[in-house]
């Protein structure tokens, strides 16, 4: 058994937080790449003594908290096909219906408003999408640098952006929403599980474990995702099966 570095406590073997302190529980995590952090998350990182980039010491795989899970559909618009709730209280999610234009920047402001609503310990979005913006939010922005603009405000706010890549897609592209090139899955929806369970292991830290995580689904239906519904549902059900397996 280990003993809490804070009181000394005996803890469980699966313990996530000192039962006497509720200090977390420390534990080593594989990441291979850094996240980017932006000025304004740096300068909060600063003010809790922690260097960026510094491997985080509670992997989402370690909790067994609260879950939160909402869902919004975009193309030229964003809609909320899902609000946050509790993810078993979650039975269905609705199929794409692809058509129109593709507004990423207004998804993510939207969904990261969504998100941070839920006052979690750990707040991950996760996009779906081919990649393609075509509108932009903000007048003088193309509407890949109003996307790139909108991932890095949600980091800024302590969102964990990751991507899911379906269809045909630029990878380079996919990599400017999502808090580095090692939270972009690009490799089919067979490895979907695998790699979100590797990317969200490292989220903004907290000091209250118990507020559990608010995960926001933004998924692409702009007239370019026709063809990958079917894909879609498979990453949908991929993510599901992964949050509710933390509960």
């Amino acid at each position: 058994m280990n003993a809490c570095e804070k009181c000394n406590q005996m803890l469980d073997a699966d313990a996530a937080s000192c039962p006497q302190c509720y200090t977390p529980v420390k534990e080593s995590l594989d990441i291979d790449s850094t996240p980017r952090v932006t000025q304004a998350a740096g300068k909060r990182m600063s003010q809790k003594d922690e260097m960026p980039g510094q491997p985080l010491q509670e992997g989402l795989t370690s909790y067994r908290p609260t879950v939160w899970l909402g869902v919004n559909y975009f193309n030229h618009d964003s809609r909320i096909g899902n609000p946050m709730q509790p993810v078993h209280d979650i039975s269905h999610i609705e199929t794409i219906r692809p058509s129109g234009r593709t507004g990423t920047a207004k998804a993510i402001r939207h969904g990261a408003a969504e998100n941070l609503k839920i006052p979690a310990a750990k707040h991950i979005g996760i996009v779906v999408t081919d990649g393609g913006a075509t509108d932009a939010e903000m007048p003088g922005k193309t509407p890949q640098e109003d996307a790139e603009d909108a991932t890095t405000e949600a980091i800024d706010k302590g969102m964990l952006m990751t991507v899911i890549g379906l269809g045909v897609t630029d990878k380079q592209v996919l990599e400017g929403l999502a808090s580095a090139p090692s939270y972009v899955e690009t490799t089919g929806v067979s490895n979907i599980k695998e790699a979100l369970t590797k990317m969200t292991e490292r989220t903004t830290k907290s000091a209250t474990v118990g507020n559990g995580i608010s995960v926001i689904l933004m998924i692409d239906e702009s007239a370019s995702m026709l063809g990958q519904e079917e894909s879609v549902r498979k990453a949908v059900e991929a993510v599901l099966d992964l949050l509710k397996g933390l509960v």
